[in-house]
């Protein structure tokens, strides 16, 4: 099982000494503790740092994101330094791709990263499934507390966001979150938000960037268990 990543930067990568990086560089390991002999190395080099912050706009292409059903204009799109999402983490997100095809602007997986995306909300207890009887007919909190969007919805503004930005080859980042109404442990005193937003972004650790690996890799695959709910 993978138990460890140490992150490094350098100029030379330890099993092929005589082979120099750039500057903008650095190693990942990434260890089976079970098996000291096993491990993935790879080595990302030339990253372009300023085409990763950009130099003027952060985000080119960027005008409108879809909040919560409306579109809001790229500067006023902003959240409370106490929402209860910066502080314990109550945010979900995908990662999608729209690219410029023969046939025109397509998303690669649309369907299949608004279903992943609603289902990480409802592990995260944020969809209105989730909202839990109160024993008098009712549920317990209230309706605002979760979401109730559907696959088509989520696909529908994502389509519409990137019309609305005028992009036909984009990056698409759908975001569920728990607002500013209050702080502390408990997730259900604050309000989910929907966030979408586009921009045009090439690739993805610059245009120049190259990734190296081990001549002699091991791919490891991890298993994972779901905590039961009864220990939440």
């Amino acid at each position: 099982m993978v138990r460890g990543v140490l992150l490094g930067n350098g100029r030379r990568r330890p099993d092929k000494g005589n082979h120099n990086f750039s500057a903008n560089s650095f190693n990942l390991f990434i260890l089976d503790y079970d098996r000291p002999d096993r491990y993935i190395y790879m080595c990302f080099d030339n990253l372009h740092l300023n085409s990763i912050k950009g130099a003027n706009m952060p985000f080119p292409g960027c005008k409108k994101i879809w909040l919560d059903g409306e579109f809001v204009d790229f500067e006023d799109a902003k959240i409370h330094l106490l929402s209860h999402v910066i502080h314990y983490g109550t945010g979900v997100f995908e990662g999608e791709r729209c690219y410029n095809t023969e046939k025109g602007a397509a998303v690669f997986r649309l369907k299949d990263h608004s279903q992943r995306l609603l289902n990480s909300a409802r592990i995260y207890r944020m969809t209105s499934e989730c909202n839990p009887p109160d024993g008098k007919g009712g549920r317990m909190f209230p309706d605002d507390m979760f979401i109730d969007y559907t696959v088509a919805d989520i696909n529908e503004a994502s389509l519409a966001t990137i019309r609305e930005n005028e992009l036909d080859n984009c990056y698409i980042r759908p975001l569920v979150f728990r607002g500013d109404e209050a702080l502390g442990v408990n997730p259900f005193t604050c309000k989910p938000h929907v966030m979408i937003a586009v921009w045009e972004w090439g690739k993805y650790l610059g245009p120049e960037a190259r990734v190296f690996f081990s001549e002699n890799n091991h791919i490891i695959i991890a298993t994972a268990k779901e905590t039961p709910t009864s220990l939440i």
